[in-house]
């Protein structure tokens, strides 16, 4: 058959377009296949960075337990080693492995198999590169993840992560408080009064029949809490005094929120760890100076008169972690006082302070002479810079008389008599150049001796006043005399309080000095307490955020336990290397807060 030329070339044409179509077809096909490719392994890729955003927080929360248990077991094992991680850096690096391990061998490789069994192949390193923390139950977990996903197509997506995840904490085994337990025990607090007692101060009383003080010997430990579990306030005032007889006694005083009329009202303590002293007195008084704070000099006083300081304490409340310091004016001249700067607004109160007076050299009127100022007003006449405040005050031992300046720099003596006895004066200026102390009240059945640390107790009802005094041993030993001194209708001049001389310059190297200042409530009838002796709590605890109140995250212990964070305190980190203290830069410290 013969084909015409422009037949042949419409043949030759149709053939070469369908051969265009199917290579077109062809192509297009393999870019959709290609396509695809692409697609899954976006969608593979994002899977495995999902997979690590959401299992490592779960991840280091396991580890972070296996860590303590790995304490644990150390000390089951051998309880009279060191069961701790040696050190906080050593602690790290247990976490940064364990997490690394289980994130590649649990996760990364179980992905690995997966894809390469729908015909992918890929490459990938994981790495934790620091471990911080944002509270004191949260940790940041920075960490480097580089990929590599390849499909049969060619197609390759490759990735380099840095990136960071938070984990809190959830129910974390606690072998810092297991190996170093905690004790509690109870105060039964009775408010014998017919009202109820608001933010009330509690003399609490601990002695060798009803503490064990192998279990805190240093006090450092304590902690106080109310039946709701709120933190109770307190101060030591003495810390295991030991009489001649070796009794052992240790004075606190805590700030109970509430005692309810004619009932008993409980109060846990803790004595646990780490041994970090919260004894305050700024916290359980109205006002309160125990001086250990090098500032309250000028911050929580007025200085109207002698060069005061502070000294290292000698006397038998003595303490390096509660009491190492007094306030003392050397040479006191004939008017050294401190007023405060600050005012009560109670009408009904009591207060104390320790106090004594010591002369380098005697003469016929030995005597402390110091006192206790009260109803003060620092502005009573205040033209005058000499003497411009008023007020009453509790002597020990006494000048009564009157003074006078003749520059308005000095006050000197121009009658004075002596009184040695325990007595109650009024100080006051009469104008600019003259200032009477004149004689209120004397008990002259009772007279302080110099050289000897006395506590002296005012008990103020309106204007009515009783006072007395006793030695720092009888006061410890719960030996106080009865009231001394009784006035009633004082004319109140301000509410006001001093500390001085009541009479300076009696002979060269007059010195005096003070200590344990406060103002706290009145009760007609004082609280009185019964202490339980300490029991270990059994079980171990749960390190766990703040949750409702009711739920209960502790084994085998009949007491709810709480954390919060505390400045100083050990972080989790340094728990498990054992440390009492924040060791660890980037920790947050958590302390035992109590239990219900």
């Amino acid at each position: 058959m013969y084909l015409s030329q422009s037949t042949t070339t419409l043949v030759l044409l149709l053939l070469l377009t369908a051969t265009l179509t199917y290579n077109t077809l062809d192509l297009q096909k393999n870019q959709v296949l290609t396509e695809m490719e692409a697609s899954s392994i976006d969608l593979k890729s994002s899977s495995l960075e999902h997979i690590i955003e959401s299992s490592l927080p779960t991840v280091f929360n396991r580890v972070l337990n296996d860590a303590e248990l790995e304490v644990i077991d150390n000390y089951n094992n051998n309880p009279s080693g060191d069961p701790f991680f040696e050190s906080t850096n050593y602690t790290l690096a247990y976490l940064k492995n364990g997490t690394e391990d289980i994130i590649v061998k649990d996760y990364l490789e179980n992905v690995s198999e997966e894809y390469s069994n729908l015909g992918y192949t890929i490459d990938y390193n994981f790495s934790m590169t620091n471990i911080t923390m944002v509270d004191g139950f949260t940790f940041k977990l920075d960490y480097d993840l580089y990929y590599k996903i390849q499909g049969n197509k060619g197609v390759i997506k490759e990735e380099n992560i840095s990136s960071f995840q938070y984990s809190t904490v959830k129910t974390v085994l606690d072998a810092y408080h297991y190996i170093k337990p905690t004790y509690v025990g109870v105060i039964n607090v009775s408010n014998p009064n017919a009202e109820t007692l608001y933010d009330f101060q509690v003399k609490v009383v601990f002695n060798d029949s009803n503490f064990d003080y192998s279990i805190e010997p240093t006090g450092e430990g304590l902690r106080f809490y109310d039946e709701n579990g709120n933190y109770i306030p307190y101060w030591v005032e003495v810390w295991d005094y030991s009489d001649d007889d070796n009794d052992r006694t240790s004075v606190l005083w805590l700030k109970v929120p509430i005692l309810d009329a004619n009932t008993n009202t409980s109060v846990y303590i803790l004595s646990t760890y780490p041994k970090i002293s919260e004894s305050n007195g700024n916290r359980v008084f109205e006002m309160f100076d125990d001086f250990e704070d090098s500032n309250s000099i000028y911050s929580k006083w007025n200085v109207y008169r002698g060069d005061w300081e502070y000294i290292s304490n000698s006397n038998i409340y003595s303490n390096s972690i509660y009491n190492e310091n007094i306030v003392t004016c050397q040479d006191a001249p004939d008017i050294a006082r401190m007023i405060s700067t600050e005012n009560t607004s109670l009408s009904e109160y009591i207060v104390e302070v320790d106090s004594m007076g010591y002369f380098a050299f005697h003469d016929s009127t030995p005597g402390p002479y110091t006192m206790l100022g009260f109803f003060a007003d620092p502005e009573y006449l205040a033209e005058t810079t000499t003497h411009p405040d008023a007020f009453y005050s509790v002597d020990m031992s006494s000048v009564h008389g009157a003074l006078f300046t003749l520059t308005g720099s000095n006050l000197i003596w121009d009658l004075k008599v002596f009184d040695i006895f325990f007595g109650l004066s009024k100080e006051y200026p009469v104008d600019y150049n003259n200032v009477l102390r004149t004689y209120v009240g004397t008990d002259f059945f009772n007279a302080p001796l110099e050289n000897e640390w006395y506590t002296i107790k005012l008990e103020v009802l309106d204007d009515d006043i009783q006072a007395k005094y006793c030695t720092l041993e009888d006061y410890i030993s719960d030996n106080e005399p009865d009231w001394m001194i009784s006035e009633e209708n004082l004319e109140k001049y301000g509410t006001y309080f001093e500390r001085g001389t009541s009479g300076g310059s009696l002979i060269d190297a007059y010195d005096i000095y003070f200590d344990n200042f406060r103002v706290r409530k009145y009760a007609s009838i004082e609280p009185t307490t019964n202490i339980y002796s300490l029991s270990k709590t059994v079980g171990i605890n749960y390190i766990t955020p703040p949750r409702a109140e009711g739920t209960r995250y502790v084994l085998g212990s009949d007491y709810n336990l709480y954390y919060e964070e505390a400045d100083n305190y050990p972080s989790i980190i340094d728990m498990l290397a054992g440390e009492d203290f924040k060791s660890w830069e980037y920790g947050y410290g958590l302390k035992l807060k109590g239990y219900q």
